[in-house]
């Protein structure tokens, strides 16, 4: 009866992981990842643009700077996600603790060229835009990802799902994420990938 119970339990629970993940893997098999990803681009530019109410000539100026900046920061990241990937492998395989130890310095080196990146970053947008508007853009940039998330989290895709009310961003201090290493900031400068 207990294992009945035990296997009924765990169907329910797999069924329910595999619907958002489901819905996620669609969206990005329709158009492939490039396309994908160029329709999330241009969404981020969208929300970011209204959130920031950039006039066009702001935003003909401050655009390049900014996509200068997230490609080195994309850049940076594809570092320390190869350097992570090469040390759990080398961990795995049972690799020399030489080997691993290089591999450990590698990969905290490239956590530490990502350091520092955001406040140079955000220097230089205000050399283009006004430091309200820079504070506008940090704050959308983590509004929009915690949008994408909970789309990715919701069985319809939604925000949320149908029902569903907006939730209360994180308070601060208190970080978004579990994960070491991930490709957005969340509130505390760890990185969701």
């Amino acid at each position: 009866m207990k294992k009945t119970v035990l296997h009924i339990v765990l169907a329910v629970l797999a069924a329910m992981l595999a619907v958002p993940t489901a819905a996620y893997a669609q969206e990005r098999k329709e158009g492939g990842d490039d396309a994908w990803r160029e329709r999330i681009e241009s969404k981020k530019i969208a929300f970011l643009t209204s959130e920031m109410d950039l006039t066009p000539e702001e935003a003909r100026v401050f655009w390049p700077v900014y996509n200068k900046a997230r490609e080195q920061m994309r850049e940076a990241m594809d570092k320390v996600m190869k350097t992570f990937g090469e040390m759990d492998r080398a961990v795995k395989e049972g690799k020399s603790e030489k080997e691993i130890s290089a591999l450990v310095h590698a990969y905290t080196a490239a956590l530490a060229a990502t350091k520092g990146m955001e406040e140079k970053n955000a220097k230089a947008y205000e050399q283009v835009i006004s430091p309200v508007k820079v504070a506008k853009l940090l704050v959308g940039e983590e509004k929009f990802r915690m949008q994408q998330i909970r789309k990715l989290g919701s069985p319809d895709g939604k925000k949320g799902g149908k029902d569903a009310k907006e939730p209360k961003d994180a308070p601060a201090g208190k970080p978004s994420c579990e994960a070491p290493v991930c490709a957005a900031p969340c509130l505390l400068g760890h990185y969701i990938y």
